[in-house]
């Protein structure tokens, strides 16, 4: 698996008030759930990714939700 290191000030990791873990963690989640709403990643993968089981993918998912554009059918 691929590492990828962002630089912050620690201004803004202040004032963001999480640990550069939990910073990191939310990136990722970003990063997976931008994939899943781009149909590039399926459930198994978020699952996977953010090691999560079943069902606290089905909760992960449930807190953001894929916002679907307009419909032209």
């Amino acid at each position: 698996m691929a590492a990828i290191t962002i630089d912050l000030p620690d201004a803004i990791i202040r004032d963001l008030g999480q640990s550069p873990d939990e910073i990191t963690r939310r990136v990722l989640e970003a990063v997976v759930l931008d994939a899943y709403r781009s149909e590039r990643l399926s459930r198994g993968e978020v699952r996977r990714l953010l090691g999560l089981s079943w069902q606290e993918t089905e909760d992960f998912l449930a807190r953001h939700p894929v916002i679907e554009g307009p419909s032209y059918v």
